[in-house]
């Protein structure tokens, strides 16, 4: 598993110079304690990344370093949760810090803040 970043924007024209970047960091990624990503969401407020894990059934926070700060359970009982969320899909996040979920089948979930 691999987190790739990009920054930048690609070339316009053939003639204009690109300042396109492409970012891994496997030590980082090694540490992550989950199997799969399914989404991934940038916190502009916070400036962390949030990684959603449908195998692991888990969001973690991770900070501007890339250490993992924080995660949440999407298991039944966790995060209010009355059923364990069957398969995470994609998550996206409003500038009130309300996470939004998708899982299949069908199913949309809001986590706000408390």
């Amino acid at each position: 598993m691999q987190i790739i970043e990009v920054r930048g924007f690609p070339r316009v024209n053939a003639d204009a110079p690109g300042n396109l970047q492409v970012i891994t960091d496997g030590k980082r990624d090694g540490k992550l304690s989950v199997r799969d990503l399914s989404s991934l969401q940038f916190d502009e407020v916070s400036g962390h990344l949030l990684a959603l894990s449908d195998e692991s059934k888990r969001i973690l926070e991770l900070d501007t370093t890339g250490r993992p700060i924080g995660s949440g359970s999407l298991k039944e009982g966790d995060m209010g949760l009355s059923k364990s969320v069957p398969q995470a899909e994609g998550m996206a996040m409003d500038d009130e810090g309300t996470l939004y979920l998708v899982s299949e089948p069908n199913l949309f979930y809001v986590f706000r803040k408390p």
